[in-house]
């Protein structure tokens, strides 16, 4: 589904494995997932060309968590 692929793009980013169960849609990215801005933006590029779909960058400066990745892209494929 749509968290499993968006977990294996943020997976991809980590410097440290993490397990699919260990990623909740409730974890910050930086402070959870210790990614910083350079990761969140490789992070939203793939999205971008796995989905293709193109985010808004001002609704980029919103995202803090797993959660928030997946309603913006939920958002974008339902339009």
């Amino acid at each position: 589904g749509l968290f499993e692929q968006i977990i294996e793009i943020i997976e991809n980013e980590t410097e440290e494995p993490l397990e699919m169960k260990k990623i909740s849609l409730d974890d910050n990215l930086f402070d959870d997932l210790h990614l910083d801005s350079l990761n969140t933006i490789v992070i939203v590029n793939e999205i971008e060309e796995k989905f293709t779909i193109t985010l808004n960058t001002d609704e980029l400066a919103n995202i803090k968590t797993v959660r928030d990745i997946e309603e913006m892209v939920k958002t974008y494929l339902e339009k």
